[in-house]
């Protein structure tokens, strides 16, 4: 699928900055864009301050683009970040475009993507 024929999410990162939050790209739909790396130091920052370290492992749930997630996977030991996300699409062009395979296979995250299912 080319980049036009897949909306905003095929826009490339600069590009997206001008999105409104909520929209249909992966640094666009958990906030403001425009703030992503600034959101995502911060996430990683306050953690890793009250203590979280390399050894320990971290549960994140609506771990969504992955903002603060690209930097606690290369931070934390292999097998250590687990995440769980309703948008599985999220997760997915996180990983196309922020993260990369080549990290996927050396830190091996686990994701999972439970969407919320009502009861009738």
């Amino acid at each position: 699928m080319s980049d036009a024929a897949r909306g905003p999410r095929g826009l490339p990162r600069e590009a997206a900055k001008v999105l409104p939050p909520g929209s249909q790209h992966d640094t666009a739909y958990v906030g403001p864009p425009a703030e992503y790396d600034a959101l995502a130091a911060t996430q990683f920052r306050l953690p890793t301050t009250l203590g979280l370290r390399e050894h320990h492992r971290l549960l994140d749930f609506g771990c969504g683009s992955l903002r603060v997630g690209r930097r606690l996977i290369p931070y934390l030991q292999p097998g250590n970040h687990h995440g769980i996300e309703p948008n599985s699409w999220l997760i997915e062009d996180a990983i196309a475009c922020e993260i990369g395979h080549d990290q996927i296979r050396l830190k091996q995250p686990v994701f999972r993507a439970n969407a919320a299912r009502s009861r009738h």
